[in-house]
């Protein structure tokens, strides 16, 4: 990377071959003043000085607005218990800042869990939360670009130390007085998230070869993040295009946007299962399990852009004079200006069941099978909880045909074959109406539009699947691989 004096011989030398600045509107450092020079604004005494000046500034972009990474975490846990009863917790704090200087990523969490473990009944609680904060710099700023690409001759200070200026030229046309150290204090993106998880297991022990088992588990998380600009940054003077009425969108204070996500979702499942083994040398075993499941996801999020934004004193928001028809005709009918939610719930309710058999652990085979219900089913759906379902075995293989074959350690066959089901996303079999943002010039009244059309034969997507592979281990277990053929089909899209 060139330093000031270097980066001040590259100019001279364009000047000496005389060189054109392309696409330049306004001119900084050394070339500002020599155009100044050459327009008799100054003498040559002042220009000799400013060169001198700007050949030594050799401002280190890069150490202004970097700083050398570092995390800390600390974590505090407490067990015990007795031989029935048994607990964990812990509390744990983790601070990283980001390799900008004033970024940072501090979240806080917890854990406990809870194990009763007697005879013929078992019972397991788990809770974890956490909390994170995190501060980074907008990406509009483009803050790490600005280090690596600008001129070491611009200095970031004055000699008393306040803030150096240059002039940028906006879209408009209009001149700005840029500082990147100034335009990332005057701007920020902060997220803050909170989560939580509770999980709860219940077995009950009726032989023993057979019990129930009920699980549930209930999540939710918050997630709300702002970003703002304020009304001395370059972001609000480029939308603030020529100032006029008709053309400013950003006549008062700044610019804040919140951008809130919202999901809670559970499940239940309530499981039976049976397992035994049997036959001359108990060479026998067999497993069956099955149960029912609900499901149920929630997600909602909002979101709004609103300027006249004033951070100070906790932040509010001021008046827009009517006069300003470009803000209100231009920006206040858009979608960000005016708001959105968004909500989808999805619910579901399934039975399943699997069996597996094994001899030997030699020969192997399982079985599976699932039917379910969702509301983003259709009402006139004919496969309302009807099934698909799997087959899969795998064979052993080494002790049947290379018993005497020392350098093969485990060779096994394996196939499967089922059915999938999916349903893709954005489907719905009911009618979606969106109301629009804008508002029809000839009723003088807003209007919606129908963004999905009902379905009400909206079924799963199914997919057939098939595959056989060999693996094998050899050599002492030094070498290891599989070679295998996959099939799938689909035979019935969504409808």
């Amino acid at each position: 990377m060139m330093n000031s004096e270097e980066r001040m011989d590259v100019s001279k030398e364009m000047v000496e071959r005389r060189m054109q600045y392309n696409n330049v509107t306004q001119f900084s450092g050394y070339e500002d003043a020599l155009q100044q020079y050459y327009k008799g604004t100054i003498n040559y005494n002042e220009f000799k000085r400013q060169s001198d000046y700007y050949a030594n500034i050799n401002t280190d972009w890069l150490g202004l607005i970097t700083q050398d990474s570092y995390s800390q975490n600390h974590t505090l846990t407490l067990s015990g218990g007795s031989n029935r009863i048994k607990f964990y917790s812990s509390l744990g704090y983790l601070n990283e800042n980001g390799t900008i200087r004033g970024e940072y990523n501090k979240r806080y969490s917890s854990v406990v869990n809870v194990t009763a473990d007697y005879d013929q009944f078992l019972a397991q609680v788990s809770f974890t939360g956490n909390y994170s904060s995190r501060n980074y710099s907008p990406a509009d700023l483009g803050i790490m670009n600005y280090a690596y690409n600008t001129s070491r001759t611009l200095p970031a200070y004055n000699p008393d130390g306040s803030y150096f200026y240059y002039p940028v030229t906006t879209p408009a046309g209009q001149i700005f007085n840029y500082n990147i150290l100034r335009d990332k204090d005057y701007s920020a993106d902060h997220t803050d998230l909170l989560a939580s998880n509770l999980k709860a297991l219940i077995r009950l022990k009726i032989t023993p070869k057979f019990n129930l088992e009920g699980t549930f588990a209930y999540a939710i998380s918050n997630n709300d993040r702002q970003l703002y600009y304020t009304k001395d940054s370059y972001y609000i003077s480029k939308l603030r295009a020529d100032y006029s009425l008709r053309s400013d969108l950003a006549p008062v204070g700044g610019e804040w946007t919140k951008n809130e996500v919202r999901n809670n979702n559970y499940t239940g499942r309530l499981q039976a299962n049976y397992a035994t083994t049997f036959g001359l040398e108990k060479r026998h075993s067999l497993t069956i399990s099955g149960g029912t499941e609900i499901k149920s996801n929630e997600y909602s999020g909002f979101d709004i852009t609103r300027r006249g934004y004033f951070p100070e004193m906790g932040g509010y928001f001021d008046i827009v004079p009517t006069t300003y028809t470009g803000y209100y005709n231009q920006w206040m009918s858009t979608k960000p200006a005016l708001g959105s939610f968004n909500r989808q719930l999805t619910n579901e309710f399934a039975w399943y069941g699997t069996t597996g058999y094994s001899y030997r652990d030699k020969y192997i085979f399982n079985f599976h099978i699932r039917g379910e219900q969702s509301n983003l089913f259709g009402t006139r759906s004919n496969n309302k909880l009807l099934p698909i379902y799997a087959f899969s075995g795998r064979w052993n293989m080494r002790e049947d045909v290379a018993r005497n074959a020392s350098w093969v350690n485990d060779l096994a066959l394996k196939a499967s074959w089922g059915w999938q089901g999916n349903m893709l996303p954005g489907q719905s079999p009911y009618m979606i109406i969106r109301q629009n943002a804008s508002t029809d010039p000839y009723y003088n009244a807003q209007f919606a539009n129908i963004s999905n059309y009902p379905n009400p034969d909206l079924r799963w997507e199914r997919t057939s699947s098939s595959n056989i592979a060999l693996d094998f281990t050899l050599f002492g277990n030094k070498v290891t691989g599989s070679v295998g053929y996959f099939y799938k089909k689909n035979s019935r899209r969504i409808s």
